[in-house]
């Protein structure tokens, strides 16, 4: 809301083991000072909706109950439309990401966490086997049998979906089988060097998805978000391709009309270097002025950027060498 990026970390629901080596006053010290920041932290956010903190308790039993009041103290105070700009995240609003889904979820799942986690996002809590239930989500095979057109996911599911902005496939993640490897949303892996292979297929769900949805739009006649915001050039693209339009076809229309709307500039001479030459030498320039701390520190980083390729590289050979 404010712009900053919250890392939300929940301990474990079940009891820990707790090591006789920690000093725990020390800790409690710092639980103390953490309790005392996130209450004036949740006060200041709370009067910035005008909405009075701590935020009144729900009535009824059940988990959903429990988040009704603060989801309709937004609602009266901000209105939808406002609503969901908060909840907006990444290409598509998170409000909207379980819109139409409404879950069941079983005795052995963390429900306060994956009750709060499917209302945020637009869903509905049922209780099991209950015949509008869309979704099961449990961490072991279902008992009872699902209702018509139900589908059975381990919560992994809901989470990955948040995490990737988009409703991951069902079936990677039915209970009774191993699901994909959790990937962390604060992890950029171009930074790191390495890419996990299913950090491309999640690329591949998230260009279906985007395509699908432009496909939407086009066939209601609406223009697409992205128009408003490139140009429309890579949502007109998708479009046509989803209309059976060849490529070469539509990028000849699309240079025929820019070439009719935008005036004819003059034809820059022909550059004497490329642009990876000219980058190349203007980091060999920006090197040699460095003074001499900056320098052994640049050393040091491009020696840890090269141990990183290097590992990628053999982590991926290791791989194929597993697989074949």
């Amino acid at each position: 809301m404010c712009g900053e990026t919250v890392h939300w970390l929940v301990p474990h629901a079940l009891t820990q083991l707790l090591p006789a080596d920690v000093d725990y006053r020390v800790m409690l010290t710092f639980l103390e000072f953490d309790e005392a920041l996130l209450g004036f932290v949740n006060f200041r956010l709370f009067h910035s909706l005008q909405l009075p903190y701590p935020p009144p308790a729900g009535e009824g039993g059940g988990e959903g109950p429990r988040f009704a009041p603060l989801f309709d103290a937004l609602a009266a105070a901000k209105g939808e439309a406002a609503l969901s700009e908060l909840r907006q995240a990444g290409e598509e609003e998170a409000s909207a990401l379980f819109r139409g889904l409404v879950f069941s979820l079983g005795r052995e799942t963390h429900t306060e966490l994956l009750s709060f986690l499917a209302l945020a996002c637009g869903g509905q809590l049922a209780a099991p086997g209950h015949p509008s239930v869309t979704h099961a989500v449990v961490d072991r095979p279902a008992a009872a049998p699902l209702p018509p057109g139900a589908l059975a996911v381990q919560p992994q599911w809901m989470f990955d979906s948040l995490n990737f902005r988009l409703r991951c496939p069902e079936a990677p993640y039915a209970p009774g089988q191993l699901p994909p490897p959790h990937l962390s949303p604060f992890v950029d892996n171009a930074r790191e060097g390495h890419v996990p292979d299913f950090a491309e297929t999640v690329a591949e769900w998230q260009a279906a998805a985007r395509g699908a949805a432009v496909a939407r739009l086009a066939d209601a006649g609406d223009e697409p978000p992205a128009a408003a915001a490139d140009g429309g050039a890579y949502a007109a693209e998708l479009a046509a391709e989803f209309a059976g339009v060849p490529y070469s076809a539509a990028g000849a229309a699309a240079e025929e009309e820019e070439a009719e709307e935008a005036p004819r500039a003059p034809r820059a001479p022909p550059a004497q270097q490329t642009e990876g030459e000219e980058e190349a030498e203007a980091a060999v320039l920006s090197h040699v002025l460095l003074p001499r701390k900056q320098k052994e520190l640049y050393k040091a980083m491009t020696m840890g950027r090269a141990k990183k390729a290097e590992r990628s590289a053999a982590l991926k050979a290791k791989v194929k060498g597993g697989k074949q």
